[in-house]
């Protein structure tokens, strides 16, 4: 990471702490001049602009690299959203664990995993509920007269 220092020159004075003005440019400076001193391991000259000419230069900037795979380091894409969605859920080493044996399970058993989405999960749990809990007003009624409860209907 390379350091810019910028020094605003304001009437002679310098402004915003950079290191010793010297005189060692040919140009003199003007009210509202800007040095730009580079990292010395940058190998970058220091520059004196002029603020109005200060960064009007836009196509002197070179245009960020798009990266093709910006889910480097992970090996593919589907892994990267996995990690990320164990990231959001907060879940514990174990829970993740578990989570990509299932992952893993289901993809070598083609058509074993049949849920479409949060909706269809809840609907297959109220089955499962109804069908291993079979609870009903009367079952209520038959524990209450059994354990000689009194029941305020």
């Amino acid at each position: 990471m390379y350091c810019l220092l910028h020094a605003h020159i304001c009437s002679g004075c310098l402004i915003a702490g950079a290191a010793d003005f010297s005189e060692s440019t040919a140009e003199p400076y003007q009210v509202d001049d800007i040095r730009t001193e580079y990292h010395p391991h940058s190998n970058l000259l220091t520059k004196v602009e002029h603020f109005d000419d200060y960064n009007h230069c836009e196509d002197a900037r070179p245009s960020p690299l798009r990266d093709e795979e910006p889910w480097r380091p992970f090996r593919t894409c589907i892994d990267f959203e996995f990690a990320k969605l164990v990231l959001q859920a907060a879940l514990s080493h174990d829970l993740a664990d578990s989570l990509i044996k299932l992952v893993h399970h289901s993809v070598t058993e083609k058509g074993s995993f049949t849920l479409e989405n949060h909706t269809d999960m809840q609907n297959m749990w109220d089955k499962a509920s109804a069908k291993l809990t079979a609870v009903s007003f009367l079952s209520f009624i038959y524990v209450a007269v059994a354990y000689s409860c009194s029941l305020e209907l």
